[in-house]
């Protein structure tokens, strides 16, 4: 990169660290983040010998290796807003601090400096990935250290005779494991593409003896970085058995059906990665996936070209992991968040593809028309940032119907919770009464009256309908309109997410 480039870089990476300070406080508390926090404590106590009450919990298994230093960095102030402001900022950070991995990664893959900041700005400014990364530290985390993983894997395959990018992808590879299990899929996509490599001749025999050395320092600190593993390593598999069957009682909306999240139909994750996802990175994804199934025809070509080989694979995989889970049929609910991590693999197959347009393009007129087109779709982008603020979560594109309630009686919106913390805030502002009694409709707002009532005390959640004055829902698991009269709702794309409903004595 020139002095220029580096600059503009800079002043890129600056603007997303000020937006996210500036943003990070308008968002709530999501459903699961007591829980997590909950296991980052105990996993902290136990790690400093105060107690055993990690092996007590029945979500022992879930992994705590971003947990625990979150939950370190929080707990400096003893203050719950502060505690939540302070998750919000790190998770994000942590974002934007892979988008320079994945900066690094496109441009050493595609050697382009405009492809790869293309690149970091398509990720960034997708809606749904945006608002997660504040609030997130399940998915966003493992997406986040995912991108890092390939920064690190392609140094791993690019040269293996390097002892640093040895244990520089192992770490991190454990890493991403104690966050979450299905981070196995590192490790098998660094060992298999250099054995491969290596059986066509391509690497030296000796690559054998590093996958060894990265299989053991892989292991060793995946043992490291997950506490509930320092009793009895062999609890690993225990993990590995429950995360793959892990049961679920959840009950998924898709396509205005609700049905159990162990019984989702095939075109699930498909169609749900389709309407969530903006339309440029779709169809430019599936001209570069194309374009990566005509250069597998030449597979022996491919394989020995380690970059195209590379890209290619990455391409590819958003497909076979959909291909293996039609097989597997595992727990999936809340759309596609478990997945989340394939987002910047379908940037590097959109990437692949507008590569290929741009060599296929001749015609000047055209080139400069497509050009325009792109500019205007990132554009679009950051206007659904603005104008879906704070829940870009629930971004949906055009292909699915904006008409009134129509996306709230078909499909997941606030899953999370998070627009309880507007509720809450909207009621105090309406009801100036010294005690206001209030019904939520989950849990998930129990966690975003906590941090209004710091300021203001005077919500009191009740249990039963016949004692409150209003009613709170995000409408998670009752899609439809509740029989009392409403007072306020918080609107995105023609649909409410969340409505305050007053309760008649």
């Amino acid at each position: 990169m020139n002095k220029i480039q580096k600059i503009i870089l800079f002043l890129i990476f600056s603007a997303a660290i000020i937006i996210g300070i500036i943003v990070a406080k308008d968002y709530g508390v999501a459903w699961d983040d007591h829980f997590q926090v909950e296991i980052a404590k105990q996993s902290y106590d136990y790690v400093r010998g105060k107690n055993n009450d990690l092996f007590s919990n029945g979500g022992r298994f879930f992994g705590s290796a971003f947990e625990i230093p979150i939950y370190i960095i929080q707990s400096v102030s003893k203050d719950f807003r502060n505690q939540v402001l302070t998750r919000h900022l790190v998770l994000h950070f942590y974002f934007i601090f892979s988008l320079l991995f994945f900066f690094k990664l496109i441009l050493r893959l595609f050697n382009s400096y405009n492809i790869a900041l293309f690149g970091i700005v398509l990720l960034y400014l997708n809606p749904i990935i945006f608002a997660h990364s504040f609030f997130n530290t399940k998915d966003l985390a493992f997406l986040s250290t995912f991108i890092i993983s390939l920064y690190t894997m392609w140094n791993f395959i690019d040269n293996p005779k390097k002892t640093k990018y040895i244990l520089f992808h192992a770490i991190v590879s454990a890493f991403l494991i104690d966050i979450r299990l299905l981070g196995l899929l590192i490790p098998a996509l660094s060992v298999g593409i250099i054995i491969i490599q290596s059986i066509l001749g391509i690497k030296e025999n000796r690559v054998y003896k590093r996958v060894t050395t990265y299989t053991i320092v892989l292991m060793f600190f995946v043992y490291v970085f997950w506490p509930v593993l320092w009793p009895n390593p062999k609890l690993f598999f225990n993990a590995f058995i429950k995360m793959a069957s892990y049961p679920s009682g959840n009950i998924n909306l898709f396509l205005g059906i609700t049905s159990n999240s162990q019984a989702n139909p095939w075109y699930y994750i498909p169609l749900w990665i389709g309407i969530s996802t903006p339309l440029i990175v779709l169809c430019l994804y599936l001209i570069g996936f194309i374009y990566s199934i005509k250069k597998l025809i030449y597979i022996e070509d491919s394989i020995k070209n380690t970059k195209e080989f590379f890209i290619i694979t990455l391409t590819v995989i958003p497909i076979d992991l959909w291909l293996l889970f039609i097989v597997l049929k595992p727990t999936l609910y809340d759309g596609w968040r478990h997945l989340y991590f394939i987002a910047p693999l379908l940037i590097v197959g959109s990437l692949f593809g507008i590569n290929y347009l741009l060599v296929l393009i001749k015609n000047r007129a055209l080139l400069i028309s497509f050009k325009i087109a792109i500019t205007i779709s990132v554009l679009a982008m950051a206007m659904n940032l603005i104008i879906l603020h704070p829940y870009q979560q629930v971004y949906m594109n055009c292909l699915v119907s904006k008409k009134p309630e129509s996306i709230r009686t078909n499909w997941e919106m606030d899953y999370w919770g998070l627009s309880y913390k507007e509720g809450f805030e909207k009621l105090l502002s309406m009801d100036s009464s010294t005690t206001i009694k209030v019904k939520a409709a989950n849990i998930s707002a129990i966690d975003n009256w906590k941090l209004v009532n710091e300021r203001d005390s005077r919500i009191i959640l009740v249990d039963k309908i016949e004692e409150a004055d209003y009613l709170i829902s995000n409408y998670r698991f009752h899609p439809k309109e509740y029989p009392y009269q409403r007072i306020f709702s918080i609107n995105r794309q023609g649909s409410r997410i969340l409505s305050i409903y007053k309760i008649s004595k």
